[in-house]
């Protein structure tokens, strides 16, 4: 018989990984010996406890003479939570078998309510060992239900290799009642050497497993003894709470942000406020004694967290003597881009460096955009080469053509990691479609491109007037077209002349034509795309007034205009009643009386299908047309009938092709509905109108029944908007598994929240009453920073769901500005350079903008998503983190964590 193996966790440290291990030395039936069974017994103690584990440390090798196949041995392990309702660990258990066993050892843990000890009952879908099966690395929640359990191999390829397979339950593992603060788990790992036939081969083989039990919860800390900690180190690290911290209004946000209320020479302090966690404590004024060194790169102290962490920002490399510095200088980083990638291009998926010198590791040759999912994430070099001097990291899709790339990039200043858009969006063949407010989203999900429409028409250029007082230019008489060109001659086929303006512009010139060139197509032509007949030299001194010809015509003619016209019925307007015309010196001359006249798009004309009304003009053109033909229905909301095969219909509608008129752009702010259908008010596609700049109209298609509001809640009011990344999002994700992942330092970092807060302040034109001049203001544009972030959607954590949204891949993300401005010093944020803070600020027109600091240290203006700004990651040390004695946060000496 065998014993069982019992270990007691008390769980009373931020971090613990308890590791229990045993080997089996197998020996053949008749074949005395013994069976070494190892434990390891440790105390680990930190600054906040120490956990204790303690049991038999062996098998006893007197109930197990031999191992033989049908051996089945039991370890057993008891987990003692540290509080009620947040425990959450891993357990691993490990392997190493030699392939000769092939599938004859079997793992499987099992929770204590569902197994008999002596009989091994397994339960429905418990864990058993079968195939080459693999089960990726997650957690195991001590509270709550679980029911599903998941398969994994022990199974080796190699003969002569001892490979270790992991096996980790899942979130979803185990059915597992409530626990309560001073409840215990036990769950028992049952070892199997199956009866399997011949097995003589495995005489004298070794296997060995072992447990790895890991707490990943959050353990609070108060944030004052963090706060007493850091003063142990430098004794500004003191609440001070004096009146020249920040004042926070009912609602939580900072009445006085936006001002320098810190002067350099100010004493610095520290305040307190809430935030997502509790009482937390912020740096406010020019601490230059906050300077920690982690992960082999510098950080300065920003705030102590409501869980006792220390939230920092990125602030450069160390220098050649592993310190921190205060003067800029520059490193290896990238710069964000879009790339064309189209082809048959080389990528890896790792590379190397040498001097200047990349080369791509890992290779394939591979498609975009036909394998653009498997290109995402690798190395190239945008060739068919696998090395050169200018590397860039695909991260992204940008369109059908081109992807979103991280250029690998030696001179990024010092204080960013490099530099990225905010966000970018697709921009497709129709380059009136732009950006929406989804892309002031740290992540994001639908967006609505924006459309415009151009109320106003392209106005027809009658003159020319320019000075031509010291120019020589070639003249002929004579003028054709052909082929997109003007043929300029004299009639006699004599060579054209250039001639002196001084000396010809009273005799010679009036009636010539010109390229207005000093250089000719040969001796007998000029050739010009736009052409120009002399009317007049006189006029204005040293100008010379001229008739504009383009596309192809051969004379300017008489302009025809009336106050009035008919509408024909057909899509063709004819002017009515009292035709004035005009020659093209006459309309120099009295252009100013001809405002509000109707004029056919080809102005020689009387009817036609496109009559516009003048409504402003200048000398030589009509500089401001509005369409008739734009005469469209607007409507303060529609009816939907999807059975329908015109399933819109505009209600309350208005009718108006005059948009500069005032009376109609304040009917519009009521009418944010439209068809673009001058025919009716029914349509097959609904668009919403919510802004206008001008003439100039900028609107998005709805789907299906959606409203205008419902299409902006879908970009940034839904909880389900988390989905795509933004492209600084994966900048700093990329940097955070170049750096972090996967290193001692990783577990150092505690989970907490970065704000994006997306939370709208005023909806200008996205309000189906809203003025459609006004822009759409988020929280940040209307400097209202809150240090608790007001919604949970924008919240960005790894797995807290308590305060967060789980979204976030790592715990990285970048500070708002609301931390940014809590300093009350510019200084203090001040690098020279342009970043991105985490504060959606607006949206107009076609313009997202985001929060930004600028290179003196100011913040709060905001900048449109798509500038390829500064990227300055936060992290969080966790609650308990120390730091090696002999530094005092000076740059000189910074801070080191253990």
């Amino acid at each position: 018989m065998n014993k069982k193996r019992v270990i007691l966790l008390i769980v009373i440290l931020s971090i613990l990984v308890v590791t229990l291990s045993i080997t089996y030395a197998y020996y053949a039936s008749g074949v005395s010996g013994t069976t070494d069974v190892n434990a390891t017994s440790t105390t680990v103690t930190s600054q906040i406890g120490e956990v204790e584990f303690n049991g038999e440390d062996t098998f006893d090798s007197a109930d197990l003479d031999e191992i033989y196949p049908g051996f089945i041995g039991v370890q057993e392990f008891t987990i003692s939570p540290y509080q009620d309702g947040s425990n959450v660990y891993e357990i691993d258990l490990q392997a190493t078998v030699p392939s000769t066993f092939g599938n004859d050892i079997k793992l499987t843990l099992y929770k204590t309510s569902n197994v008999a000890v002596n009989n091994i009952e397994r339960e429905e879908g418990s864990l058993t060992i079968t195939n080459d099966q693999f089960v990726k690395q997650d957690t195991l929640t001590i509270n709550g239900t679980l029911t599903k359990v998941y398969e994994g191999s022990l199974v080796t390829t190699t003969e002569t290799v001892l490979e270790q397979v992991e096996f980790t339950i899942l979130n979803d593992a185990f059915t597992t009642p409530t626990v309560t603060p001073d409840g215990e788990y036990t769950y028992y790992a049952v070892y199997e050497y199956l009866n399997n036939g011949d097995q003589n081969s495995q005489q004298g083989l070794n296997f060995s497993s072992k447990i790895t039990v890991k707490y990943l919860g959050e353990l609070p800390l108060p944030a004052d003894t963090t706060l007493g900690y850091l003063n142990s180190f430098n004794s500004v690290y003191t609440l001070t709470n004096s009146d020249k911290c920040a004042q926070f209004a009912e609602d939580g946000s900072i009445i006085n942000p936006n001002t320098q209320g810190m002067s350099d020479s100010d004493t610095p302090i520290i305040c307190e406020a809430e935030d997502d966690y509790g009482t937390s404590y912020y740096l406010r004024g020019l601490h230059t004694n906050n300077n920690v060194k982690f992960a082999d790169s510098c950080w300065k102290i920003v705030r102590v967290t409501g869980t006792g962490g220390i939230k920092m920002i990125y602030n450069g490399d160390v220098d050649a003597n592993g310190k921190c510095t205060t003067t800029s200088g520059n490193h290896n980083g990238f710069i964000g881009q879009t790339l064309d990638l189209y082809g048959n291009k080389l990528y890896g998926t790792s590379y190397t460096k040498e001097g200047s010198t990349y080369t791509l590791t890992d290779t394939s040759t591979l498609n975009w955009p036909n394998d653009t999912s498997s290109i995402i994430g690798k190395y190239t070099c945008n060739s068919t080469s696998g090395t050169c001097s200018t590397l860039y990291a695909v991260t992204g899709e940008y369109s059908s053509s081109q992807g979103y790339a991280l250029k690998l990039d030696q001179n990024v200043i010092y204080a960013n990691i490099g530099g990225s858009a905010f966000n970018n969006y697709y921009l497709s063949s129709n380059s009136t479609e732009s950006a929406s407010p989804a892309l002031v989203g740290y992540m994001y999900n639908d967006t609505y491109p924006n459309k415009s429409k151009t109320m106003t028409n392209s106005g027809a250029t009658i003159l020319s007037s320019q000075s031509s007082s010291s120019s020589n230019f070639y003249y002929g008489d004579s003028i054709s077209y052909s082929g997109g060109y003007y043929y300029i001659t004299n009639q006699d086929s004599s060579n054209v002349t250039q001639l002196s303006w001084a000396e010809n512009y009273e005799s010679n010139l009036v009636g010539k034509y010109t390229c207005r060139s000093t250089s000719k197509y040969d001796d007998t032509t000029l050739r010009c795309s736009t052409a120009y007949k002399v009317l007049d030299t006189t006029t204005k001194t040293n100008y010379m007034i001229a008739e504009y010809l383009s596309g192809g015509r051969l004379a300017v003619g008489t302009i025809k205009i009336s106050n009035d016209f008919t509408d024909n019925g057909d899509g063709t307007y004819t002017l009515k009643d009292t035709i004035t015309e005009k020659s093209a010196m006459e309309w120099y001359n009295g252009y100013s009386s001809f405002n509000n006249y109707y004029v056919c798009e080809d102005y020689n004309q009387i009817t036609c299908n496109k009559l516009y009304k003048i409504t402003s003009a200048s000398q030589t053109s009509f500089e401001t047309e509005v369409g008739v033909f734009n005469n469209y229905y607007y409507g303060s909301s529609f009816t939907y009938n999807e059975s329908t095969a015109v399933p819109y219909t505009l209600n309350n509608t208005e009718q108006f092709w005059d948009i500069n008129d005032s009376t109609n752009k304040a009917s519009l702010n009521t009418h944010h509905y439209t068809c673009f259908n001058a025919s009716d008010n029914t349509c097959s596609e609904m668009y919403y109108i919510y802004y206008l700049s001008g003439t100039i109209l900028s609107y998005i298609k709805l789907n299906g029944n959606e409203t205008g509001p419902d299409a902006l809640n879908k970009m940034v009011n839904n909880n389900d908007i988390n989905v795509k990344n933004s492209h600084i999002k994966g900048a700093i994700d990329w940097w955070y598994e170049q750096n972090l992942k996967g290193t001692a330092y990783e577990s150092k970092l505690e989970d907490t929240v970065f704000c994006n807060d997306r939370t709208i302040d005023d909806l200008g034109g996205w309000s189906e009453t809203g003025t459609l001049g006004n822009y759409l203001y988020f929280n940040g544009g209307k400097n209202k920073y809150y240090l608790k972030c007001p919604n949970k959607r924008d919240a960005f954590t790894v797995s807290d769901g308590e305060a967060g949204n789980s979204a976030l891949t790592y715990p990285v993300g970048l500070l708002t500005t609301a931390e940014h401005s809590l300093t009350g010093n510019y200084t203090v944020n001040k690098t020279g350079q342009w970043y991105w803070a985490s504060a959606p600020y607006c949206f107009y027109y076609s313009n997202a903008r985001e929060g930004d600091v600028r290179s003196a240290g100011s913040w709060g203006d905001g900048s449109n998503v798509r500038s390829a700004y500064g990227a300055r990651p936060a992290v969080s040390l966790r609650p308990g983190t120390t730091f090696k004695t002999g530094g005092d946060g000076s740059a000189s000496n910074p801070l080191e964590v253990e």
